[in-house]
């Protein structure tokens, strides 16, 4: 948008005004080359609705907004630890907590071979009354459309 006398944009997200200071993650950039608000490091929490509104006090007031999309590849939040060793008959829970977006689908294997869906629930494999004879390797898979993780824990059944 061109205007004179000059403009200068209120930046808005999600109706609410954008103050930002010069290093601030969100810094609004007024130059004469251009106006523009700059994300740096974009995190989830700003997803949201931006609105660019300017008033050179002579006209009537113009404005443009854009939906900002925020999309991750999957990162851990808690990953299984590397060797659980339990009692025979104890339950136990393995975690893998994964953050991204969209929200990663994650799958199990034990010893290399896909466990059904049923069987954990949230991120956290449960094992009941667990048996020497399920001693091996857990493995956890995270993916979206933007990444894979992996990483698996050995459960040792004494």
């Amino acid at each position: 948008m061109s205007s004179f006398p000059l403009a200068y944009p209120a930046w808005y997200k999600n109706d609410k005004l954008i103050e930002s200071q010069p290093g601030d993650r969100v810094t609004i950039y007024n130059r004469t080359s251009g106006k523009r608000l700059l994300i740096k490091e974009t995190l989830l929490e700003d997803q949201a609705t931006y609105k660019c509104e300017v008033d050179n006090g002579v006209g009537q007031k113009q404005s443009h907004s854009t939906k900002l999309t925020v999309v991750s590849a999957p990162k851990f939040v808690q990953k299984p630890e590397k060797q659980l060793d339990v009692k025979e008959t104890h339950d136990i829970e393995v975690p893998c907590k994964v953050s991204g977006l969209p929200e990663p689908k994650i799958t199990w294997t034990y010893n290399g071979k896909p466990l059904e869906s049923h069987q954990y629930k949230d991120g956290v494999l449960p094992i009941a009354k667990v048996q020497k004879t399920q001693t091996g390797y857990y493995g956890c898979k995270a993916e979206n459309e933007y990444g894979l993780i992996y990483a698996e824990t050995l459960v040792n059944v004494v």
